[in-house]
């Protein structure tokens, strides 16, 4: 009896050894786990500030495009006016 006790006693500590083991395996890929998330929110934010630089770039353009265009029409507007104008001085002349 006292043999089959001290076999239970050590099988007992061969299973909490065992499950000892497990669980540090399962928190170390856990934790490999939280850090490829955790760059992977990273990058994505990183990824979505540049996207939103990049739109903010996008709209200065597109208005400085529109307001090169309202000069352009402005100028064609005074040099259409200088055209008239030299036009009826030829005329006089």
């Amino acid at each position: 009896m006292a043999k089959f006790f001290c076999d239970f006693r050590l099988l007992l500590f061969v299973a909490a050894v065992v499950f000892i083991y497990i669980q540090m395996r399962l928190f170390a890929t856990q934790s490999q786990y939280a850090d490829r998330l955790a760059a992977s929110i990273q990058a994505e934010n990183h990824c979505t500030s540049q996207m939103q630089s990049l739109i903010d770039q996008i709209s200065l353009q597109q208005g400085r495009i529109v307001s090169l265009q309202e000069e352009r029409k402005r100028r064609d507007q005074e040099c259409g006016q200088m055209k008239s104008l030299v036009q009826d001085l030829e005329s006089m002349l």
